[in-house]
């Protein structure tokens, strides 16, 4: 629930501003990022109930979805938090076809788990940069992309990353997140990995169709 909670507490932060004529944000733009945040914690609302109550997770739903929208969603949620430690976040479009058949609150979750633990990892006045692209080899999907200048992961550590664990994880914020997309990445016909060595950041990736 943090992303989204953070989310909401920026927009309030940006509707002070405007208050004292400080936001050139328009107050319409700004509902509109309200509305998709408090859409998206009541549909983690609902998981977390259904999960409560044993119920299996809701079907996800097959439509078109920008993701570009989300990633930018996603950023400016975590952006606060980012700003604070001096952390340069930003999205980086390399292709103008940012549609996949997917679910958008399934995708949602991906970036905010991606996201935040780049955030967990990345030091401070360190980079951040979520990435849109069409890799060559895989001209029928969308590559989601995110690269942080945190201390990266050895190939042992890279082998067991997205793998849910009970134990400590590998690294701060390293733990069920990972898994969790995973998951929602194979629920969406979708593949992802890593790319990393030790002191050398990291890019963690997902292609959707």
């Amino acid at each position: 629930l943090g992303p989204p909670v953070q989310g909401v507490s920026s927009i309030a932060d940006q509707l002070l501003r405007i208050a004292a004529r400080e936001e050139r944000e328009s107050p319409r733009t700004i509902s509109e990022r309200l509305g998709r945040h408090a859409d998206y914690l009541e549909h983690l609302i609902r998981q977390l109930n259904a999960r409560l109550r044993r119920q299996s997770p809701p079907t996800l739903r097959r439509c078109r979805v920008d993701v570009m929208l989300i990633a930018t969603t996603v950023v400016e949620s975590l952006r606060p938090l980012a700003r604070r430690r001096s952390i340069d976040l930003s999205v980086s479009l390399g292709t103008e076809a940012t549609e996949v058949l997917g679910d958008e609150n399934a995708i949602r979750r991906i970036l905010d788990n991606l996201v935040s633990n780049a955030l967990a990892v990345t030091p401070a006045a360190g980079v951040i940069v979520v990435e849109l692209w069409i890799d060559r080899a895989y001209t029928d999907a969308l590559t989601i992309s995110v690269r942080d200048s945190g201390p990266g992961l050895s190939a042992a550590e890279q082998q067991r990353v997205f793998l849910p664990r009970e134990q400590p994880s590998i690294g701060p914020g390293m733990g069920l997140g990972l898994s969790i997309v995973a998951e929602l990445t194979e629920s969406l016909c979708g593949t992802y990995g890593v790319q990393s060595e030790t002191g050398g950041g990291s890019t963690f990736w997902v292609r959707l169709p």
